[in-house]
């Protein structure tokens, strides 16, 4: 999968979400471990992470090192 892994909000929840054909999600209630999960998929699979905030627009997009 070497889909870019997005970390967004959905309702009461943020969802961490990769691939639209392979789709791989999670769900968390604290944005912080969305996060730390997106890095840790993003980190393993050599892609970028782009984190959303509660609107949708892109709030930051980390470069991988």
């Amino acid at each position: 999968m070497t889909a870019e892994v997005h970390v967004t909000a959905h309702d009461e929840e943020w969802d961490v979400r990769q691939g639209e054909v392979e789709r791989r999600e999670e769900h968390f209630a604290d944005p912080a471990e969305a996060i730390a999960q997106g890095r840790a998929w993003a980190e393993r699979d050599g892609v970028d992470l782009v984190i959303h905030g509660p609107h949708g627009t892109v709030r930051e997009k980390p470069g991988r090192e």
